[in-house]
Protein backbone atom coordinates (compact mmCIF):
# COMPACT_ATOMS: atom_id res chain seq x y z
CA UNK A 1 0.00 0.00 0.00
CA UNK A 2 1.50 3.81 -0.93
CA UNK A 3 1.58 6.27 1.98
CA UNK A 4 0.81 9.77 1.52
CA UNK A 5 3.92 11.55 2.53
CA UNK A 6 3.76 13.91 5.82
CA UNK A 7 5.30 17.05 5.63
CA UNK A 8 6.22 17.31 9.41
CA UNK A 9 7.68 20.73 10.18
CA UNK A 10 9.47 22.74 13.45
CA UNK A 11 6.98 25.22 15.59
CA UNK A 12 8.37 28.63 16.16
CA UNK A 13 7.88 30.18 19.31
CA UNK A 14 5.58 33.03 18.18
CA UNK A 15 2.88 31.01 15.99
CA UNK A 16 -0.59 30.86 16.95
CA UNK A 17 -3.37 28.22 16.03
CA UNK A 18 -5.88 29.98 13.72
CA UNK A 19 -9.60 29.50 13.78
CA UNK A 20 -9.33 27.71 9.98
CA UNK A 21 -6.41 25.59 11.16
CA UNK A 22 -5.59 21.93 13.20
CA UNK A 23 -2.40 21.63 14.65
CA UNK A 24 -1.11 18.05 14.46
CA UNK A 25 1.85 16.94 16.49
CA UNK A 26 3.85 14.11 16.24
CA UNK A 27 5.96 13.42 19.31
CA UNK A 28 8.88 10.52 20.12
CA UNK A 29 8.97 8.79 23.56
CA UNK A 30 12.05 9.69 24.61
CA UNK A 31 13.02 6.43 26.52
CA UNK A 32 16.60 6.99 25.61
CA UNK A 33 16.90 10.21 27.16
CA UNK A 34 15.89 8.26 30.55
CA UNK A 35 18.26 5.33 30.03
CA UNK A 36 16.55 3.40 32.50
CA UNK A 37 17.27 0.15 33.55
CA UNK A 38 14.93 -2.70 34.74
CA UNK A 39 16.25 -3.44 37.84
CA UNK A 40 16.15 0.09 39.09
CA UNK A 41 13.84 2.04 41.19
CA UNK A 42 12.10 4.22 38.69
CA UNK A 43 10.75 6.69 41.09
CA UNK A 44 14.59 7.27 42.89
CA UNK A 45 16.12 6.88 39.47
CA UNK A 46 13.63 9.83 38.25
CA UNK A 47 14.41 12.34 41.00
CA UNK A 48 18.25 12.14 40.06
CA UNK A 49 17.74 12.46 36.24
CA UNK A 50 18.40 15.71 34.66
CA UNK A 51 16.24 15.46 32.30
CA UNK A 52 13.42 14.89 34.31
CA UNK A 53 14.68 17.65 36.77
CA UNK A 54 14.81 19.95 34.11
CA UNK A 55 11.54 19.52 32.26
CA UNK A 56 9.36 17.41 33.68
CA UNK A 57 9.18 18.08 37.54
CA UNK A 58 8.97 22.26 36.26
CA UNK A 59 5.57 21.55 34.42
CA UNK A 60 3.73 18.45 35.99
CA UNK A 61 2.24 18.50 39.61
CA UNK A 62 3.48 15.87 42.23
CA UNK A 63 0.06 14.12 41.56
CA UNK A 64 0.22 13.53 37.88
CA UNK A 65 3.75 12.57 38.38
CA UNK A 66 2.39 9.60 41.12
CA UNK A 67 -0.32 8.76 38.74
CA UNK A 68 1.81 7.61 35.70
CA UNK A 69 4.24 6.40 38.38
CA UNK A 70 1.65 3.61 39.20
CA UNK A 71 1.75 1.87 35.59
CA UNK A 72 3.54 -1.37 35.95
CA UNK A 73 5.86 -1.16 32.97
CA UNK A 74 8.48 1.03 33.09
CA UNK A 75 7.99 1.86 29.26
CA UNK A 76 4.11 3.08 29.87
CA UNK A 77 5.76 5.45 33.16
CA UNK A 78 7.68 7.10 30.65
CA UNK A 79 4.94 7.39 27.80
CA UNK A 80 2.28 8.83 30.48
CA UNK A 81 5.12 11.54 31.63
CA UNK A 82 6.11 12.41 28.05
CA UNK A 83 2.50 12.78 27.19
CA UNK A 84 1.04 15.01 30.54
CA UNK A 85 4.04 16.99 29.87
CA UNK A 86 4.17 17.60 25.91
CA UNK A 87 -0.05 18.10 26.51
CA UNK A 88 0.34 20.65 28.89
CA UNK A 89 3.48 22.53 27.47
CA UNK A 90 1.64 23.16 24.30
CA UNK A 91 -1.88 24.39 25.94
CA UNK A 92 0.19 26.96 27.61
CA UNK A 93 2.30 28.12 24.68
CA UNK A 94 -1.62 27.99 22.62
CA UNK A 95 -3.54 30.01 25.75
CA UNK A 96 -0.23 32.11 26.66
CA UNK A 97 -0.26 30.67 30.36
CA UNK A 98 2.12 28.80 32.27
CA UNK A 99 1.80 25.30 32.50
CA UNK A 100 0.86 25.37 36.50
CA UNK A 101 -1.87 27.85 35.52
CA UNK A 102 -3.37 24.50 32.62
CA UNK A 103 -5.98 22.08 34.89
CA UNK A 104 -8.01 19.78 33.14
CA UNK A 105 -11.61 18.95 33.62
CA UNK A 106 -13.59 15.75 32.49
CA UNK A 107 -16.76 14.57 31.20
CA UNK A 108 -18.02 11.75 32.04
CA UNK A 109 -16.81 9.53 29.38
CA UNK A 110 -13.38 10.86 30.75
CA UNK A 111 -12.60 12.88 27.91
CA UNK A 112 -10.44 16.06 29.12
CA UNK A 113 -11.29 19.85 28.44
CA UNK A 114 -10.08 22.95 29.72
CA UNK A 115 -12.30 25.38 31.63
CA UNK A 116 -13.77 28.39 30.19
CA UNK A 117 -12.16 30.56 32.89
CA UNK A 118 -8.50 29.85 31.01
CA UNK A 119 -9.50 28.56 27.51
CA UNK A 120 -9.93 32.49 25.94
CA UNK A 121 -9.62 30.66 22.35
CA UNK A 122 -11.87 27.97 23.07
CA UNK A 123 -9.10 25.28 22.37
CA UNK A 124 -9.99 22.02 21.94
CA UNK A 125 -7.36 19.02 22.14
CA UNK A 126 -7.41 14.99 21.55
CA UNK A 127 -4.06 12.75 22.11
CA UNK A 128 -3.51 9.16 21.45
CA UNK A 129 -0.32 6.95 21.17
CA UNK A 130 1.15 3.65 20.12
CA UNK A 131 4.20 1.96 19.69
CA UNK A 132 7.24 4.87 19.78
CA UNK A 133 4.89 7.79 19.28
CA UNK A 134 2.43 10.24 21.00
CA UNK A 135 0.26 12.45 18.60
CA UNK A 136 -1.83 15.29 19.64
CA UNK A 137 -4.54 17.33 17.89
CA UNK A 138 -5.51 20.92 18.47
CA UNK A 139 -8.19 23.13 17.16
CA UNK A 140 -10.44 26.45 18.41
CA UNK A 141 -13.73 25.87 18.89
CA UNK A 142 -14.22 23.04 16.40
CA UNK A 143 -14.35 19.12 18.16
CA UNK A 144 -11.33 17.14 17.32
CA UNK A 145 -10.28 13.70 17.87
CA UNK A 146 -6.91 11.40 16.53
CA UNK A 147 -6.39 7.90 16.85
CA UNK A 148 -2.67 6.21 15.88
CA UNK A 149 -2.31 2.46 15.97
CA UNK A 150 0.27 0.38 15.48
CA UNK A 151 0.62 -2.76 13.21
CA UNK A 152 0.27 -5.97 15.57
CA UNK A 153 0.52 -9.13 13.54
CA UNK A 154 -0.44 -11.34 16.16
CA UNK A 155 -3.81 -9.57 16.91
CA UNK A 156 -6.87 -11.89 15.87
CA UNK A 157 -8.04 -9.68 13.44
CA UNK A 158 -11.32 -11.71 12.51
CA UNK A 159 -12.33 -12.33 15.78
CA UNK A 160 -12.52 -8.84 16.51
CA UNK A 161 -13.90 -7.93 13.21
CA UNK A 162 -17.85 -8.21 14.25
CA UNK A 163 -16.51 -5.35 17.32
CA UNK A 164 -14.81 -2.98 14.55
CA UNK A 165 -16.72 -3.40 11.94
CA UNK A 166 -20.13 -2.79 10.65
CA UNK A 167 -22.10 -5.59 8.51
CA UNK A 168 -21.51 -4.26 5.67
CA UNK A 169 -17.94 -3.38 6.35
CA UNK A 170 -17.01 -6.21 7.27
CA UNK A 171 -18.74 -8.35 3.96
CA UNK A 172 -16.23 -6.27 1.98
CA UNK A 173 -13.42 -6.52 4.46
CA UNK A 174 -13.79 -10.43 4.12
CA UNK A 175 -13.25 -9.97 0.62
CA UNK A 176 -9.76 -8.68 0.88
CA UNK A 177 -6.20 -10.88 0.31
CA UNK A 178 -4.42 -11.11 4.26
CA UNK A 179 -2.11 -8.49 3.41
CA UNK A 180 -5.04 -5.96 2.37
CA UNK A 181 -6.78 -7.31 5.82
CA UNK A 182 -4.18 -6.17 7.80
CA UNK A 183 -3.92 -2.40 6.43
CA UNK A 184 -7.41 -2.04 6.08
CA UNK A 185 -8.33 -3.42 9.56
CA UNK A 186 -6.25 -0.71 11.58
CA UNK A 187 -7.28 2.11 9.28
CA UNK A 188 -11.21 1.34 9.68
CA UNK A 189 -9.87 1.18 13.26
CA UNK A 190 -8.01 4.57 13.86
CA UNK A 191 -11.10 6.20 12.12
CA UNK A 192 -13.44 5.29 14.04
CA UNK A 193 -11.82 5.76 17.46
CA UNK A 194 -10.60 9.24 16.03
CA UNK A 195 -14.44 9.89 15.52
CA UNK A 196 -15.63 8.80 19.04
CA UNK A 197 -12.84 10.49 20.43
CA UNK A 198 -13.75 13.69 18.55
CA UNK A 199 -17.50 13.57 19.75
CA UNK A 200 -16.55 12.44 23.00
CA UNK A 201 -17.58 9.60 23.74
CA UNK A 202 -15.06 6.76 23.16
CA UNK A 203 -15.80 3.37 23.40
CA UNK A 204 -19.49 3.81 24.84
CA UNK A 205 -20.51 3.78 21.59
CA UNK A 206 -19.78 0.61 19.76
CA UNK A 207 -17.51 1.10 16.95
CA UNK A 208 -19.50 -1.19 14.82
CA UNK A 209 -22.67 1.04 14.54
CA UNK A 210 -20.28 3.40 11.88
CA UNK A 211 -19.92 2.74 8.51
CA UNK A 212 -16.52 4.28 7.09
CA UNK A 213 -14.69 3.63 3.36
CA UNK A 214 -12.76 0.62 4.48
CA UNK A 215 -9.89 1.42 1.75
CA UNK A 216 -6.66 2.79 3.25
CA UNK A 217 -6.13 3.67 -0.63
CA UNK A 218 -8.84 6.32 -0.64
CA UNK A 219 -9.60 9.57 1.50
CA UNK A 220 -11.86 8.38 4.74
CA UNK A 221 -15.44 9.67 5.14
CA UNK A 222 -18.52 8.66 7.02
CA UNK A 223 -21.06 6.69 5.55
CA UNK A 224 -23.58 6.33 8.42
CA UNK A 225 -23.41 6.80 12.37
CA UNK A 226 -26.61 4.51 13.41
CA UNK A 227 -28.21 5.86 16.21
CA UNK A 228 -25.58 8.28 18.00
CA UNK A 229 -27.95 10.69 20.14
CA UNK A 230 -24.47 13.09 20.64
CA UNK A 231 -24.07 13.69 16.89
CA UNK A 232 -26.80 14.29 14.79
CA UNK A 233 -25.06 15.54 11.72
CA UNK A 234 -21.87 13.25 11.21
CA UNK A 235 -21.92 14.61 7.39
CA UNK A 236 -20.19 17.55 9.41
CA UNK A 237 -17.12 15.92 9.91
CA UNK A 238 -14.08 15.65 7.97
CA UNK A 239 -11.54 12.76 8.46
CA UNK A 240 -7.75 12.47 6.93
CA UNK A 241 -4.73 10.47 7.26
CA UNK A 242 -1.40 11.71 7.97
CA UNK A 243 1.73 9.41 7.90
CA UNK A 244 4.08 8.36 10.75
CA UNK A 245 5.77 5.45 9.46
CA UNK A 246 4.52 2.17 7.46
CA UNK A 247 3.38 0.46 10.38
CA UNK A 248 1.50 2.83 11.72
CA UNK A 249 -1.91 4.06 10.82
CA UNK A 250 -2.89 7.42 12.00
CA UNK A 251 -5.76 9.68 11.43
CA UNK A 252 -7.60 12.70 13.03
CA UNK A 253 -11.25 13.72 12.67
CA UNK A 254 -12.82 17.38 13.10
CA UNK A 255 -16.06 18.99 13.15
CA UNK A 256 -15.30 21.03 10.39
CA UNK A 257 -15.42 21.17 6.65
CA UNK A 258 -12.97 23.60 5.30
CA UNK A 259 -9.74 24.21 7.42
CA UNK A 260 -5.56 23.97 6.77
CA UNK A 261 -3.80 21.10 8.32
CA UNK A 262 -0.93 22.07 9.62
CA UNK A 263 2.12 19.06 11.37
CA UNK A 264 4.32 20.12 13.57
CA UNK A 265 7.30 17.50 15.15
CA UNK A 266 8.13 18.10 18.71
CA UNK A 267 12.00 18.39 19.68
CA UNK A 268 13.05 17.02 23.09
CA UNK A 269 16.44 19.09 22.59
CA UNK A 270 14.62 22.02 22.13
CA UNK A 271 11.59 21.56 25.11
CA UNK A 272 12.10 25.81 25.60
CA UNK A 273 10.09 26.57 22.58
CA UNK A 274 6.80 27.28 25.21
Amino acid sequence: MMKEVTEWKNFEKNNEIQKDEVHIWKIKIPYDMFKYLENKNISNYLLSNDFFNGNFKKVLTLDEINKSLKYFKISDKIRSLSTRFVLKKLISLYLKLPPHNIHFKYNKYFKPFLSHEINNISLNFNVSHAGEYIVLAFSCEDLVGIDIEKYDNSLDKNSLGSYIFSDCEFTSWNSLSENEKNSSFYHVWSCKEAILKGIGIGLSYLPNNITVGINPNENPKIISLKDCKYENHPDSWSIRRFYIQNDYSSIFAIRKKNFKSLFYEWDWNNVSIC
